[in-house]
């Protein structure tokens, strides 16, 4: 019967300490951390930073692009830079991701995550690198 309880134990014992090994640490914060392991569903294209689109995986998209998810904090990332088009070289102004929304440099510091770059002629954005600050 010692045996019976003592064999019990130890795989009630190894069973705890498997799942909360495989779980711990595989998720962040809030802050778009736990969203690294979900499939993007939207786009921002940086070339019209105000709209957010539906990825459709059959027409992928073009331009330079950030993919992600709609969330109750507006978009967030799920990686870096994607696509083709033109960077600014030295670009101080900035893209707010969640909201889309332009801001000068001289407006103030950014908050959230944004990527830094440069307002173009015609309106549009493009970014200084591929890198997405967070």
């Amino acid at each position: 019967m010692k045996k019976v309880s003592l064999l019990l134990l130890l795989v009630i014992v190894a069973t705890g300490c498997a799942s909360t090994s495989a779980t711990s640490g595989s998720l962040g914060g809030g802050d778009g951390a736990s969203m690294r392991g979900a499939s993007p569903t939207h786009y921002r294209l940086l070339s019209d930073p105000r709209h957010v689109r539906e990825i459709d995986w059959s027409r992928p998209p073009l331009g330079l692009h950030v993919k992600g998810s709609l969330t109750s904090n507006g978009f967030q990332p799920a990686g870096a830079i994607e696509g083709r088009g033109g960077f600014c070289e030295g670009g101080t102004d900035f893209v707010t991701l969640s909201d889309g929304q332009f801001h000068a440099a001289s407006s103030g510091a950014p908050s959230g995550t944004y990527v830094l770059g440069c307002k173009g002629v015609s309106g549009g954005f493009a970014p200084a690198s591929r890198e997405i600050v967070r």
